[in-house]
């Protein structure tokens, strides 16, 4: 699924509990989106774009304190790149190899589940 389609696809979703945040209710969700790069670095190139959305569900509510069980799938791409092929020192096996490997732009997805409590 390319970046355009999972965006319109978690907008859709978020767009539908816009009404619901007008009940009260024991679920709520939310979205994220983030992007990033490497701070003036000549070793290497690095850039983010992240899609978060965030599922809490209430579990018990008190006077003074929620707690809440909160689950947060995740979509990161990301490309990297190493711009100093010295930065792979002869003293490493296979240096050769190991430098035209991560000289070349590669393009990253990770998936991610995040799992906490509020």
């Amino acid at each position: 699924m390319d970046k355009t389609k999972f965006f319109v696809l978690i907008l859709m979703f978020s767009s539908a509990t816009f009404y619901s945040q007008n009940t009260k209710g024991e679920t709520s969700i939310g979205f994220h989106y983030g992007f990033g790069n490497e701070i003036k670095n000549s070793n290497y190139t690095y850039t983010n774009n992240y899609y978060k959305v965030q599922v809490s569900y209430l579990i018990k509510e008190t006077n003074h304190f929620k707690y809440e069980l909160v689950l947060q799938p995740e979509l990161n791409f990301a490309t990297h790149q190493l711009l100093n092929f010295y930065f792979v020192t002869p003293e490493e096996t296979n240096y050769i190899e190991k430098r035209e490997k991560y000289t070349k732009l590669k393009d990253i997805k990770e998936y991610a589940l995040g799992i906490g409590l509020r």
